[in-house]
């Protein structure tokens, strides 16, 4: 609860959202031969809440171990094509990298359609372009 009051990811996503640029790793071959990988965008950016993990909250991820230090919580009424590999996350002049460790596509409780899509993610460590 915030303030006596709960709120839903809806209404995190509409006061505290940030811009989300979806993103696909691929390759290309430079004139020597040399693979480089890039990434390029996956659709429109859309509006997502990023929640950073505190130090007890990190969790770790898939069979390579990727520790989980922030999760990206999508309206479930965003046509968001879950197929990308990072997220770039603008916040004014700011700039996060995040590289996809998995998607969660919850469903509400009684319902079950879909409630949100959280991404968990790692802080890319700028190694690539």
């Amino acid at each position: 609860t915030i303030r006596g009051s709960q709120m839903s990811v809806d209404s995190l996503i509409q006061k505290h959202g940030v811009s989300v640029q979806a993103q696909q790793i691929g390759t290309t071959q430079d004139l020597t031969g040399a693979i480089i990988t890039g990434y390029t965008n996956s659709g429109s950016a859309f509006k997502g809440f990023v929640q950073p993990q505190a130090a007890s909250d990190a969790v770790r991820g898939g069979s390579d171990e990727e520790l989980v230090t922030h999760k990206v919580y999508l309206s479930a009424s965003e046509s968001v094509d879950t197929n990308f590999d990072r997220l770039v996350v603008t916040d004014g002049s700011l700039t996060l990298k995040l590289d996809v460790v998995g998607h969660i596509r919850p469903g509400l409780f009684r319902s079950g359609t879909l409630g949100v899509i959280v991404v968990d993610c790692t802080q890319d460590r700028g190694l690539d372009a």
